[in-house]
């Protein structure tokens, strides 16, 4: 699965860059991914989405997806978010988060 990936760096002026390469117009990212991108605990980002999925907006089916695969020799699967749902699990407060949902909704705007 061809999951693309995204990449949030500051700058030496405190500013943040954005870099992704996205698989028809969308990514898919595991919990930990969020985490590592956001640099914040796992659980604080599998709370929120829990939180945010107990609201229904958005729909967990809509913005999930399970992915197979094989680690050792044994099947496994994790639970990948898309591109939506990576904005969900850190607070509005965040900054990097502030500038992925710029960057975001900038590229799906040039996309229409």
């Amino acid at each position: 699965m061809n999951r693309g990936y995204i990449k949030i760096k500051e700058t030496s002026h405190q500013e943040f860059i954005v870099e992704a390469r996205l698989v028809d117009s969308n990514l898919w990212i595991s919990k930990h991914e969020i985490a590592d991108l956001f640099n914040v605990p796992v659980c604080m980002v599998g709370n929120n989405l829990s939180a945010i999925f107990k609201s229904g907006i958005p729909n967990k089916e809509d913005v999930t997806s399970v992915h197979s695969f094989e680690r050792n020799g044994k099947p496994c699967t994790t639970t990948l978010y898309n591109l939506e749902a990576l904005i969900l699990p850190c607070s509005s407060n965040c900054f990097p988060v502030k500038k992925m949902a710029a960057w975001h909704t900038s590229k799906l705007s040039y996309q229409k």
